[in-house]
């Protein structure tokens, strides 16, 4: 059963490849547009990138802890059978969505847009970008 969820987790997520390219190689496009021509670009695209690698890490390790809940929680609640629910579910909506069969996905793009409102001003500070330490917030609020 694990095996089938990790290529159900592979798969989803090199399907999800285009929107990758899409989103952080504009965004990246954009910021390196603003340096200066004679300035190396490699600091600041290792330094965004990082700081978009540490923030969805921060996700996986919170992610991470309420599954790991689970442990001490099976004697109140099936929280890890919940969570299986839960996730597999979301493979099955991806995949709908992917295949242009269904679109309900979209309503929780526009639960992230509510928070998307309130970090984009923090945003706004680090353009155009200036400095790697810059970059490397950019990305993480990315």
């Amino acid at each position: 059963m694990l095996e089938l969820s990790l290529m159900a987790a592979l798969l989803v997520g090199l399907l999800g490849g285009g929107h990758c390219v899409g989103m952080c190689g504009g965004i990246v496009a954009a910021v390196t547009v603003a340096l200066p021509k004679q300035q190396p670009k490699v600091g600041y695209l290792l330094a965004y990138n990082l700081g978009r690698i540490a923030s969805y890490g921060a996700a996986g390790v919170l992610a991470g802890a309420v599954g790991a809940s689970s442990f001490f929680l099976q004697q109140v609640l099936p929280v890890e059978r919940i969570l299986y629910a839960l996730a597999s579910l979301m493979l099955i909506v991806l995949g709908l969505y992917l295949a242009g069969i269904w679109h309900g996905v979209t309503r929780l793009e526009w639960l992230g847009s509510l928070l998307w409102q309130r970090l984009q001003p923090l945003s706004r500070r680090f353009l155009p970008v200036q400095s790697p330490g810059q970059a490397f917030a950019l990305g993480t609020i990315w």
